[in-house]
């Protein structure tokens, strides 16, 4: 799969203004909470599943590329909605989620 080339939309303000309902923000009380809608386990450690975070996700095709699981593989895949959970406290990415083209939602997720 080749990155694109034509037809590249850059997410600004004027695309999000124009485009209702392509960024989805939300808050959630515990990373916990978030794992639950989202699929994404259960956290052991009270500590990281207490902590408050936000959820983004952006709908529309997207090309993702990520480092493998041992930091060596390059993987690029075409996505429908890239959903990213971010901490309250600091801002940091704690985690990222790519729903593959061709479905709408991850988990049923909204």
């Amino acid at each position: 799969m080749g990155q694109p080339t034509a037809g590249v939309v850059f997410l600004t303000q004027n695309t999000i203004a124009s485009n209702p309902g392509m960024v989805m923000v939300k808050q959630y009380a515990t990373r916990q909470e978030a794992a639950n809608v989202y699929g994404d386990g259960i956290f052991v450690d009270p500590v990281v599943a207490s902590e408050p975070v936000w959820v983004v996700a952006i709908k529309g095709k997207a090309y993702v590329k990520s480092v493998g699981i041992r930091g060596a593989i390059n993987h690029q895949a075409e996505a429908s909605q890239v959903i990213y959970i971010l901490s309250q406290k600091t801002g940091d990415l704690l985690g990222m989620d790519v729903v593959p083209a061709n479905t709408t939602s991850i988990n049923s997720a909204p």
